[in-house]
């Protein structure tokens, strides 16, 4: 299957259970679903996101993409989100996949784009 049309089945919910698109909120947002566009708050060129609640059992495992690719979510690296460095999601293919481990959110692994030089 062609990497797009995979992209393009993520997005619409077809390999993941896709759920609403959260906006930031005081830098924390609360998952329900495996996939979630995420939106900066009070649509900010860039937002920091160092809190996600909603983590109900351990294996727990959400992506989340950036719903705007004019905008950055950053995922910080904090006491409740442990991805090694922040990572800043900011075009409409950025991805970051995350664990539950019962206390917080891992990182697993990140998919940015990179601008050719």
């Amino acid at each position: 299957m062609a990497r797009h049309s995979t992209l393009q089945q993520v997005k619409e919910g077809s390999l993941l259970s896709k759920g609403s698109t959260l906006t930031i909120a005081s830098g924390a947002i609360t998952v329900t679903d495996s996939l979630h566009l995420v939106a900066t708050e009070g649509a900010a060129s860039t937002d920091d996101l160092t809190t996600i609640n909603g983590g109900h059992t351990a294996g727990q495992v959400v992506v989340l993409m950036a719903s705007d690719d004019g905008d950055t979510v950053v995922v910080k690296n904090s006491a409740s989100l442990a991805v090694g460095a922040d990572t800043s999601l900011a075009d409409d293919t950025d991805t970051i996949t995350l664990m539950w481990t019962g206390s917080k959110w891992v990182g697993l692994a990140s998919r940015v784009a990179t601008t050719p030089s």
